[in-house]
């Protein structure tokens, strides 16, 4: 029993995960099927004729419409959350740009400063600028100064090269998160439209709901058929 306690420790954790993992799945899955019956049924109710509908069939596509107008608004406003994340991200990223450009410049600077201090020195007088003191103490504290600069000779230049490399990478997340932005803008402009569609529809329907007075009642079940469809508009323009 003791010898399976590791064993259960080990895999419980890897076995909540894919639970939750499946659970998310399955909740994404169910969400997207209600959301495409109630497009469905948005759609079928865009199509109903509000002249000709029965009552019932007017105020549930009214419902429908408005449950899809629900679902549009709610799809724009995670988009839009999305994209106002991804311009603080490309924000973000632009400056991480523009910090990497400066500490460059800064690593470029000291090269040729130093490149310009080489040239303009000869060894002696660097030597003698180091170890220009009486006191025993300090030049030997020089001397070791003197040493380790000679070895980091080759470090600014190995810096140089790093930042350059890390810049090459942080210009392409800048320029992805500027894609991301850009395809996002493309999506809310879609989802507007949408839910420009959803709106009219709907306002549409609930109109005609609005709009059915005793005298359009009378004719509307006055009349069946090919009558029924010329006479109840006339009877709706005669109001």
């Amino acid at each position: 029993y003791l010898g399976v306690v590791p064993l259960v420790v080990t895999i419980y954790p890897g076995l909540l995960m894919g639970m939750y993992a499946f659970s998310k799945r399955h909740e994404a899955v169910a969400k997207a099927e209600r959301e495409e019956a109630r497009a469905e049924a948005a759609d079928a109710a865009s199509d109903l004729d509000p002249l000709l509908a029965e009552d019932a069939e007017l105020e549930a596509a009214v419902a429908d419409l408005e449950a899809h107008v629900a679902t549009q608004q709610a799809k724009l406003e995670g988009i839009q959350q999305s994209l106002a994340a991804s311009r603080v991200e490309a924000e973000a990223a632009d400056q991480r740009v523009l910090d990497m450009q400066l500490e460059i410049g800064a690593i470029r600077g000291a090269l040729i400063a130093r490149a310009v201090y080489a040239y303009t020195t000869s060894d002696d007088q660097r030597v003698d600028a180091q170890f220009n003191t009486d006191d025993v103490t300090v030049a030997a504290h020089k001397r070791a100064l003197l040493n380790t600069l000679a070895s980091n000779e080759a470090d600014p230049i190995d810096q140089l090269r790093a930042a350059e490399d890390k810049l090459g990478d942080l210009a392409d997340e800048a320029d992805a998160a500027v894609q991301r932005v850009e395809e996002e803008e493309a999506a809310e402009a879609a989802q507007l439209g949408e839910l420009e569609a959803a709106l009219a529809n709907e306002r549409r329907h609930k109109q005609a709901l609005g709009e059915r007075t005793p005298l359009y009642l009378a004719a509307r079940h006055s009349y069946r058929g090919d009558d029924r469809a010329r006479i109840v508009p006339e009877a709706v323009a005669a109001l």
